[in-house]
């Protein structure tokens, strides 16, 4: 086993003891990082593979178009840091490894760029309306099923509750990296409007920005919660509704 292996799963275990020592862990926040870790796997394999269709192949030279979550976990991001804030109380963030891309090789670099950043928050988003739209199949068809006295526990099973996280996860994991923010899947709508002259400098210089998207979620909550209201509530009543 690799040595970035060894770190990722000494890492995971010391936070899983310290999770379970405070008694932060819960069902939810388990089917949270269930569904998290496949959700940001194929949130970065998108990018590479967008990437090879505009021309650009360095996601596939160095083994990142796979689905081995050890391929695209980063110790510090997927493990240190949102371990440290479950354990702490604090809203986890983090991140995987960036899937490399050469935007020089891109076909039409600066609009390739914007593609490829895009496709990742995107396959999320997409993700999400597809479980709501099997969430809200399985869960009709439970209400049909269910005597009329036991229609209360319709949606409490193991599989219901995976199926609305792995809904909601997405979606907030799709509307989070569609901030403005560089480096942020969003940001690359900014550095579209850069001048042509900039855009390589800034591409230089773009992942020190990661602090203070780092700062904005953790010392700002309340201004990401503003933004996800809405869509949260757009999904519960559109895909958890039953009139």
């Amino acid at each position: 086993m690799s040595d970035r292996r060894w770190l990722v799963w000494v890492v995971g275990a010391v936070l899983l003891v310290l999770a379970l020592w405070r008694g932060v862990i819960n069902l939810s926040s388990l089917l949270f990082l269930v569904v998290l870790v496949p959700s940001v796997v194929l949130h970065e394999l998108s990018h590479g593979v967008v990437a090879l269709w505009l021309g650009d192949d360095t996601a596939k030279r160095s083994g990142r178009l796979r689905l081995n979550p050890l391929a695209h976990i980063d110790p510090v991001g997927s493990l240190l840091v949102p371990g440290l804030l479950i354990v702490a109380g604090l809203p986890p963030i983090g991140w995987a490894r960036p899937v490399p891309i050469d935007v020089r090789r891109l076909r039409h670099p600066r609009n390739g760029a914007l593609l490829v950043a895009l496709a990742g928050p995107a396959t999320n988003l997409v993700l999400s309306i597809g479980f709501g739209l099997l969430t809200h199949r399985v869960l009709a068809a439970d209400i049909a099923a269910a005597p009329s006295g036991a229609l209360a526990s319709v949606g409490s099973s193991l599989v219901d509750q995976l199926l609305v996280a792995a809904g909601l996860v997405n979606l907030v994991l799709g509307l989070f990296n569609l901030l403005p923010l560089p480096p942020l899947d969003g940001g690359a709508i900014l550095e579209r409007l850069l001048p042509a002259e900039a855009w390589y400098a800034f591409l230089r210089v773009r992942m020190a920005l990661l602090l203070v998207v780092v700062a904005v979620a953790v010392l700002a909550p309340g201004f990401l919660q503003l933004v996800y209201s809405p869509f949260l509530h757009w999904w519960e009543s559109t895909f958890l509704s039953f009139g």
